[in-house]
């Protein structure tokens, strides 16, 4: 059996014990029947994963386990390591209508971010260590928020409706972010083949409304190869994008379509080796799908999609 190794940080791997090679951001492959394979990460801070396979094999939380239809993927589900020392990240307080709030991000077993008021307390736990911690109260006409930013190498963006009960209603991740008066803005670039940069904009008002999706593109669909139209006609439907360009005349009316036919998926990888080269691995959240394209002049004629046993 083949396994498709596909960690989100660099690894050494073992089999049976014995040491492999390194798995990392690109396919890692492993042929064997039955046996214990150990992903330990590079970076000291994430736990190591287990996960036995073939006959005696046993699900794992810490394993996405998706059959390709000949063989499996095994995308890894890192823990970070427990910090038993106690840091103070950061701490503010705020007067809001309903009385004062305090806010505390620090490090304990864990990383953990309070808001609490006398009469409620609402606690988050952070999967990642912030190098910097802002906060910013903002004041819509009949609501008031605190907005957390946890920066790292990306930032999450955090946001609590503040009244006697504390709600949790924001939280989301972006690579930059900018916030005029209740208006926020989140960026994010993403490593994909026409390096999609979207922004999103959301209104603090009486609820958090969405409202603005802007998807910019460094690259032009007229400057990708026919190997690489495929990968951006499916990153482009992942992101939310416009796929109409992508398409022949005889096929942009169904645009929309097609978006819906395909469904949320959450990645766009390259095929095993003993699938079709030509088509390309569509992860969505339990299971996988093959798509394949047709093109004309240089757009896409027809568009395929099969399940991991079909092709």
């Amino acid at each position: 059996m083949f396994y498709y190794l596909l960690p989100a940080v660099p690894c050494a791997v073992k089999l049976n014990g014995s040491y492999v090679g390194r798995a990392g951001e690109n396919y890692s492959i492993i042929d064997i029947d039955d046996g214990l394979i150990e992903l330990l990460p590079v970076n000291s801070t994430y736990m190591p994963v287990t996960y036995l396979v073939g006959k005696n094999g046993l699900p794992s939380a810490s394993v996405k386990d998706y059959d390709l239809g000949g063989g499996r993927l095994l995308i890894p589900v890192f823990s970070r390591k427990i910090f038993s020392d106690f840091k103070l990240i950061g701490r503010r307080s705020f007067t809001f209508y309903s009385g004062e709030v305090y806010v505390t991000c620090y490090a304990e077993n864990g990383i953990r971010l309070i808001c609490e008021n006398k009469w409620d307390m609402h606690i988050e736990s952070i999967l990642f260590y912030p190098e910097n911690i802002y906060f910013e109260k903002v004041t819509a006409k009949n609501a008031e928020y605190l907005l957390v930013f946890l920066v790292g190498k990306r930032t999450m963006a955090v946001g609590y409706r503040i009244g006697e009960k504390i709600d949790l209603v924001f939280k989301n991740v972006c690579d930059t972010y900018k916030l005029s008066g209740n208006v926020l803005a989140l960026t994010e670039t993403k490593k994909d083949v026409v390096k999609h940069v979207v922004t999103t904009t959301w209104g603090f008002e009486n609820e958090v409304v969405a409202k603005n999706l802007e998807i910019n593109k460094k690259r032009q669909v007229y400057s990708l190869t026919d190997k690489l139209l495929p990968y951006a006609f499916f990153e482009e439907i992942a992101v939310k994008g416009d796929v109409s360009e992508y398409l022949t005349l005889r096929l942009k009316p169904r645009a929309k379509e097609l978006v819906d036919f395909l469904g949320d998926f959450t990645a766009v990888l390259p095929p095993p080796h003993f699938k079709k080269q030509n088509s390309v691995l569509l992860l969505y959240k339990d299971f996988i799908k093959y798509g394949e394209v047709t093109t004309l002049n240089g757009l896409i004629d027809n568009v395929s999609v099969y399940d991991a046993d079909e092709i």
